[in-house]
């Protein structure tokens, strides 16, 4: 495990960065075409998936860090699904989807290594 003041070089915070990063550039290209519920919903989730990362890796108790790396993962999967949906509705934003989606798998198999390392 990496020392807490080193969560900001840890490849699973900084590809959620990137994630979040990604959904901004699609909420500003394609935010037109959502209602602001959606719109707040997802940068909402998008925000606590990086933030609930940031707080898992500056603890020390193995316990409060596997809740919030679930917390965490559990907010990245309804993200996914909000996103699925709000481009199924529109026909446009495939490419900037299919952005979104790599990096969310990238997230997740990040979050499965780190729950690896976190068990042994």
């Amino acid at each position: 495990m990496e020392k807490p003041e080193d969560f900001k070089k840890l490849a699973l915070y900084s590809r959620s960065l990137d994630l979040h990063i990604a959904v901004n550039n699609f909420l500003r290209v394609y935010g037109a075409t959502l209602n602001d519920t959606d719109q707040l919903n997802i940068r909402r989730l998008t925000t606590t998936v990086s933030r609930k990362i940031a707080l898992a890796m500056g603890q020390t108790n193995i316990k409060i860090c596997f809740k919030k790396l679930n917390e965490a993962k559990k907010s990245l999967l309804q993200l996914q699904s909000m996103l699925k949906e709000a481009v199924s509705r529109q026909e446009r934003g495939n490419a900037e989807f299919l952005k979104i989606e790599n990096y969310s798998i990238q997230v997740l198999k990040l979050f499965n290594y780190y729950f690896g390392q976190l068990k042994k």
